[in-house]
């Protein structure tokens, strides 16, 4: 397959390199300069346990986004090649077991996350793993994408939550270093495609369900068209994420 960044999800100038064969992503890695790359995106349809860890070692990000996690078994042995290599484990809601394979991950001390891609969403599920995410007592690496939001949130800011892990990890290879700096501010979130203000107009003017949502600040019906029914909705999991970032006993 060909590289390219124009054929990423976050478009032409992505912030990272995409590649699905894993003999170029060999090759990607082997590059001298690898530390002055942009972080190389390894995306792949073979089960994680699977996927070929013999890549050589480089100073460039790897980030492995793997849309279906596969059996616990045959990845769990590989949690120290999965550390050598420093890798970031990206999942998919699509594959409904990626939730608790998350968990796993998190438990076993790889960082990993989600990303909202499924044209309905188990809001019940992505709530039972900010509940992990947020208060497990037990030691566990980041989970996005909420481990960014509970360090960046503000109170007085009204700004959407973002759902995709990519995007999140994206802004964070980014960010300048140095003490001022914070890797994971969510402010250059493009907000005019979000909350501006004809479309915030129309959830008020129109008396919309998402205008009385006690979370509207942290959604504003971005995900309007997939809320849910009955228990299951984003409203419900919107709130336990607001909730989780503004408990002051969790460790931001």
């Amino acid at each position: 397959m060909t590289v390219t960044t124009a054929g990423s999800p976050l478009g032409a100038d992505s912030g990272y390199e995409l590649v699905s064969d894993p003999a170029r992503a060999r090759e990607a890695l082997s590059l001298r300069c690898g530390g002055c790359l942009p972080p190389l995106l390894y995306e792949t349809d073979t089960p994680l346990g699977e996927v070929p860890l013999d890549f050589p070692p480089s100073a460039r990000q790897l980030w492995l986004y793997a849309h279906k996690p596969g059996r616990p078994a045959t990845w769990i042995r590989k949690r120290r090649e999965f550390l050598d290599h420093r890798l970031y484990i990206l999942l998919s809601d699509r594959d409904p077991f990626s939730f608790t394979a998350a968990r796993i991950l998190s438990s076993l001390g790889v960082p990993c996350g989600l990303r909202q891609e499924a044209e309905q969403p188990d809001w019940e599920a992505w709530a039972d793993l900010l509940g992990y995410a947020a208060y497990a007592a037990v030691p566990h690496a980041p989970v996005e994408p909420f481990a960014s939001a509970m360090r960046s949130y503000r109170p007085e800011r009204a700004r959407p939550f973002c759902m995709d892990a990519l995007a999140i990890i994206v802004r964070q290879s980014r960010k300048p270093s140095g003490p001022d700096a914070d890797a994971t501010d969510l402010s250059n979130i493009r907000e005019r495609e979000m909350c501006d203000a004809e479309r915030v107009d129309r959830f008020f003017l129109d008396r919309h369900p998402c205008s009385f949502c006690p979370a509207w600040r942290v959604c504003m019906g971005t995900y309007e068209r997939i809320r849910g029914e009955g228990e299951n909705t984003c409203s419900v999991f919107f709130r336990e994420w607001m909730e989780a970032c503004e408990c002051p006993a969790i460790e931001k």
